[in-house]
């Protein structure tokens, strides 16, 4: 069987939308992994600056 012309542009316009398709994903991936990194970041900031308040808390009480 010979592809024609059409299936060829087909076939490139299908392979070319799932080139986009992959690199959507990877930048939602890379967005979603950057988003999660600082909800972690600032999470562990507020228990750090709660940690030290206790500790200045226990300062002030001595």
């Amino acid at each position: 069987m010979t592809a024609t012309p059409a299936d060829l542009e087909t076939l490139r316009a299908e392979s070319l939308a799932r080139v986009a398709a992959a690199i959507e994903a990877a930048r939602t991936r890379h967005a979603t992994q950057k988003a999660a990194s600082a909800a972690k970041t600032i999470r562990r900031n507020f228990g750090l600056a709660a940690r030290h308040r206790r500790h200045l808390d226990r300062q002030d009480n001595t």
